[in-house]
C-alpha cells in the first residue's frame, strides 16, 4: 500500500531528523584570539588544543569552555605551525608541533599525571628539524 510507505518514509525522516538535532547541539563558544587553522581534541582528557594564524598554541578545557593556556609555537619567522598531534595520550601525554618550515617541537606538561590541565606554561621536551 502506498500510504503505508509515505507513512513509513516520513518516520524516518522524523527520525533521522531528531538523531540530527541530538547531535548538533552548541555545548560551548569558544572565541579565540586569531583565526584557528587546527584544532586537536585530547582522545581521554577534556581538553583541545587550537593552533592559530599567528603561531600561539591555546589549550582549552572542553568541560567548562574555558582558555587555560596559551603559549608561541616559536617559528621562525615566515614558516607556519601545520601540524599537531597528541603522543602518549594514555600516561603522560606530550603535544607534537610541525611547521612547513620543517620543524618539529615536542610539548611537555599541558596535561597533568591526573589528567588536570596545568595553567602552567608547557615546556619544550624536545625539538629538531626534518627535511627531504
Amino acid at each position: 500500500d502506498p500510504a503505508d510507505n509515505d507513512a513509513g518514509g516520513q518516520e524516518d525522516t522524523e527520525v533521522a531528523t531528531e538523531k540530527r538535532n541530538l547531535y548538533m547541539h552548541e555545548k560551548a563558544l569558544l572565541i579565540n584570539d586569531a583565526a584557528a587553522n587546527m584544532l586537536l581534541f585530547h582522545p581521554y582528557e577534556p581538553a583541545l588544543v587550537v593552533g592559530d594564524v599567528n603561531d600561539v598554541i591555546s589549550v582549552w578545557n572542553t568541560d567548562n569552555a574555558k582558555r587555560i593556556n596559551t603559549f608561541p609555537n616559536g617559528n621562525a619567522k615566515d614558516s607556519r605551525t601545520t601540524s599537531i598531534s597528541w603522543i602518549n595520550e594514555m600516561s603522560t601525554s606530550l603535544l607534537i608541533t610541525g611547521s612547513d618550515d620543517g620543524s618539529v617541537r615536542v610539548w611537555d606538561g599541558i596535561i597533568k599525571n591526573n589528567g588536570d590541565i596545568n595553567e602552567e606554561l608547557p615546556s619544550l621536551a624536545s625539538a629538531f628539524f626534518c627535511s627531504a
